[in-house]
């Protein structure tokens, strides 16, 4: 996949293999602990998280730290 990464044909089976969708996580940011719920993977491999508002944010790798409640 990675030679043809720009194709997004890795996308599905990336979804596939995330092991934190559905689950409950904390984000974590400037030492700021924020929970939400990891719900999917968008088309550009970034993690879709629901706040406890209802707010969703876009997650992206090196943007924060997550952990599973």
């Amino acid at each position: 996949f990675y030679k043809n990464i720009s194709s997004g044909k890795h996308i599905p089976e990336y979804r596939d293999r995330c092991f934190i969708l559905g689950s409950d996580i904390n984000i974590i940011s400037h030492e700021k602990i924020t929970p939400a719920k990891a719900l999917e993977i968008d088309e550009n491999c970034c993690l879709v998280a629901e706040l406890s508002d209802g707010e969703r944010v876009v997650l992206n790798s090196g943007e924060i730290s997550i952990r599973r409640v």
